[in-house]
């Protein structure tokens, strides 16, 4: 990394630790927040986490929002992302903005959150199916009741 203090761009092909991966997060101008491995986009959200710029495709990734949160590019066209990236280098208020805006949105992306909405769809096309689901216990979190099913 040292050696690369002067680049441009890093392209890194090997493991790192989860805090040297934070740090460079939050270090960057922006992050090409894509991966093979995880097409829901985790990889914007951890960006997202650690204060960096995610920057991703339009590919699926619902929590990302252009110019609110993230930098969303729309086409493979590389011209594309040279513009947004000068915007962002031109403005730096418009990159603290997405820098701030993203870490709220990732703290909205915690697993308790996110299994709560994915349990609301189940409930919901269990009922349009008129399909009786097992009764399971409840638990009082956030002020209100939530029943706690298990997906196995």
């Amino acid at each position: 990394m040292r050696e690369s203090k002067d680049a441009d761009v890093i392209n890194l092909t090997t493991f790192l630790s989860d805090s040297a991966v934070r740090a460079m997060y939050s270090a960057s101008d922006a992050v090409l927040a894509n991966s093979g491995h995880e097409p829901f986009g985790l990889v914007g959200l951890e960006v997202m986490a650690a204060g960096g710029i995610a920057v991703t495709g339009s590919t699926g990734e619902d929590y990302a929002e252009a110019y609110r949160n993230a930098v969303v590019l729309e086409t493979d066209d590389p011209l594309e992302i040279v513009t947004e990236l000068s915007v962002l280098k031109e403005k730096p208020g418009v990159a603290e903005h997405l820098r701030k805006r993203g870490r709220v949105t990732a703290r909205e992306y915690v697993w308790e959150k996110v299994i709560d909405q994915l349990m609301l769809r189940v409930d919901f096309a269990a009922e349009r199916q008129a399909i009786k689901m097992p009764e399971a216990p409840t638990k009082k979190r956030m002020g209100r009741t939530r029943t706690l099913r298990s997906l196995s």
